[in-house]
């Protein structure tokens, strides 16, 4: 499984396929959405068989996925929830890597070299520089301040009129973004890669001997989780992950080992993919 987002820590949906990779390193086989509703799990129905690499919703009723053929460049699909069925919004020309929104009416998706937008009515392409090898991750803080960023270090910003490119000191992959507020953004990548806005400036770090990160999430600006390939510390057979407390980062224990794709933190519950297995913990 690739992705997950949920109203609460008791209701989530989670979003996948059979092969991934999101390097484009190989073609995903059929999509599969779960929804955990606290007590157990149930399959989907979908209409699509499209591997799926992103989730976000507004509400309980009101959830968009996105997927493709997973390479950098290909076919693509949008879909929704309404709190009954799941449909087939749209179909684009990049795969769908990641999905945010500051409401119902404005949500934002990248993958492949292409940002769209729904307005609430319809899905456009929106114009934005053109990343060197492909967009994979989103995040923002309001309708007029949204970010993109993935493959070599590529970095966007949205102002709520035009996306603009923001340099990076790195050529690595920004496989996550998260931000407690608009002066206080993180990013992670791949090789322990880390990147903080504080409003004003961009700086990068390797502060952590860590193979790799693949997703962040925080319940606030002194509890921030990044999580990725397995680590273990000093050679020990405890997993760990990388935890901020506000002033710095550093391994922590973590209640499961194995590879983590997706993080999501609500109601103080941190809930993550770790070996396609959810995992929470407060």
């Amino acid at each position: 499984m690739g992705a997950l987002w949920g109203s609460t820590s008791q209701n989530i949906w989670l979003v996948g396929g059979h092969t991934q990779n999101p390097e484009g390193g190989g073609a995903p086989e059929g999509e599969r959405i779960v929804h955990f509703y606290g007590s157990g799990w149930s399959d989907a129905q979908t209409p699509s068989t499209s591997a799926l690499f992103a989730v976000w919703g507004a509400a309980s009723d009101d959830v968009w996925s996105g997927g493709g053929d997973g390479m950098i460049s290909g076919s693509g699909v949008i879909l929704h929830y309404d709190g009954m069925t799941w449909s087939q919004v749209a179909q684009v020309h990049d795969t769908v890597s990641a999905i945010w929104g500051s409401s119902s009416s404005d949500v934002w998706f990248a993958g492949g070299f292409s940002i769209w937008h729904w307005d609430g009515s319809a899905i456009g392409l929106i114009s934005a520089p053109k990343p060197t090898d492909g967009y994979l991750t989103l995040w923002g803080f309001s309708a007029s301040d949204v970010w993109a960023a993935g493959a070599n270090g590529t970095l966007m910003h949205w102002n709520g009129s035009v996306w603009t490119a923001v340099p990076t000191t790195s050529s690595l992959y920004i496989f996550g973004l998260w931000g407690a507020s608009s002066k206080d953004l993180w990013g992670v990548g791949n090789d322990g890669y880390q990147l903080h806005w504080n409003g004003t400036a961009i700086n990068s770090t390797n502060t952590l001997d860590y193979t790799g990160f693949n997703t962040i999430y925080g319940l606030n600006a002194k509890d921030i989780w990044a999580l990725g390939s397995c680590c273990w510390q000093d050679g020990g057979s405890e997993p760990w992950g990388a935890h901020y407390d506000g002033e710095r980062w550093s391994y922590q224990k973590m209640p499961a080992i194995g590879f983590a794709t997706a993080l999501m933190a609500t109601s103080g519950i941190y809930s993550a993919i770790i070996n396609n297995t959810l995992v929470q913990w407060p």
